[in-house]
């Protein structure tokens, strides 16, 4: 899971027309709250989906669950935005 967090950071970096130091910023500010969110969370969601949820109902709540994680890292990667953003006001 470490490489899609780094992936998903540095798309969204790339995408938003940041450097390699704000690629940085995002990296030490928010890669480790997210990991060791995903870390608390995701065992939890599969343990229960495999356990008790039917199989034909496995894979769409796996997917609702993927859609909110997204919405997740995208708050994640905001708040790393408004941060290095409210740094440079005091700046």
């Amino acid at each position: 899971e470490p490489p899609c967090l780094i992936f998903f950071f540095g798309f969204m970096n790339a995408t938003e027309g940041g450097s390699l130091r704000t690629f940085q910023q995002k990296l030490e500010t928010q890669f480790l709250p997210s990991w060791l969110t995903s870390l608390a969370v995701w065992p939890g969601i599969l343990l229960g989906t495999f356990r008790w949820l039917p199989t034909y109902a496995q894979a769409p709540f796996i997917n609702v669950c993927l859609v909110a994680w997204n919405g997740f890292l995208s708050h994640r990667n905001t708040l790393s935005k408004q941060e290095h953003q409210n740094g440079m006001e005091l700046q």
